[in-house]
């Protein structure tokens, strides 16, 4: 059996009700308890990982505020440590953040958690997790979101968005589907994409639900090339507030309608609960291994290895 576990960002609740998608509805969903810590009044997809992938509190786990990024230059990241508690704001942060990769060279990158996670352990494989593995996967939709803030006047347009988003979506689709034909016990992996269009398309309510509509085709896909006794888990760390959303609190802000959904008869309800509820229905496989003799003079001729 492998069990795959879809971390969709900013899927909602809400919307998933509202826009009557049925393939997010497995066996059992419902809307999950989420966390915040450096923003108290939401959940921020930086620290939810993480407590996701552990179980544990953000204020335990250290990804959170200064801790949830590092810079490659030794000064830099003393400074960028003595800023933190000043507690500026995410924007002017990433603004100060800017100036300082263009001024000194140095670069930063997304931390990660030295605690157990539910990724550890043989057979199990997981690609682009925010403060677990693979960071960069999370800052090529950051940039792509970006590029689109700084166009300016010369706004991009809204194909070369979706193309863009749906294109690093896509390719982290089909991972799992590839990772499906080996013999592991456990698949996972975060995509960005219902985020990052919540974001535009909050107040547009016909494209946010084709959106949707082509996240749940790739899903189904997955589902249509699992075996008899595989399982799906879906996740979320947070939804989006919209303008159409009932009760809605600052349309393009992340909401708290987290949301979880099982094939099985139970589900997690509570970010924090997702670990041991993943180690309680993941089956270890065990698989014979064989040698792989790669030929190293070559390889080095042609510059691949020092």
């Amino acid at each position: 059996m492998t069990l795959v576990v879809l971390g969709l960002d900013a899927l909602d609740a809400a919307l998933v009700d509202d826009f009557g998608h049925d393939v997010y509805r497995l066996s059992t969903h419902g809307k999950m308890e989420s966390v915040a810590y450096m923003f108290d009044d939401r959940p921020h997809t930086g620290e939810v990982w993480p407590t996701v992938a552990t179980g544990l509190h953000p204020s335990e786990h250290g990804i959170t505020g200064g801790g949830e990024s590092s810079w490659s230059n030794p000064v830099v990241e003393l400074a960028s440590r003595l800023i933190d508690p000043l507690n500026l704001k995410m924007g002017t942060r990433n603004k100060l953040g800017d100036v300082v990769e263009n001024v000194t060279g140095a670069s930063w990158e997304l931390a990660t958690v030295s605690d157990p996670t539910f990724f550890d352990g043989p057979n199990r494989v997981v690609h682009n997790w925010p403060g677990v593995h693979r960071n960069e996967e999370l800052h090529r939709v950051w940039d792509v979101i970006e590029d689109g803030i700084r166009s300016g006047e010369n706004n991009m347009p809204r194909e070369v968005y979706e193309r863009k988003i749906k294109g690093i979506a896509a390719e982290e689709f089909g991972w799992i589907r590839e990772m499906l034909n080996h013999d592991l016990s456990l698949v996972a992996s975060h995509i960005h994409v219902l985020d990052a269009f919540g974001h535009a398309y909050y107040d547009d309510r016909e494209n946010l639900c084709a959106v949707y509509e082509w996240c749940q085709a790739h899903v189904q896909e997955i589902l249509d090339e699992m075996d008899d006794d595989d399982e799906m888990l879906i996740l979320s760390d947070h939804g989006m507030e919209t303008t159409w959303t009932d009760g809605q609190n600052d349309p393009g802000t992340h909401s708290w309608r987290s949301f979880s959904a099982s094939t099985l008869d139970t589900r997690p309800k509570d970010v924090h609960d997702v670990k041991s509820w993943v180690e309680a229905h993941v089956e270890d496989v065990t698989t014979e291994q064989s040698e792989l003799d790669l030929p190293e003079e070559q390889l080095r001729q042609l510059g691949y290895i020092e």
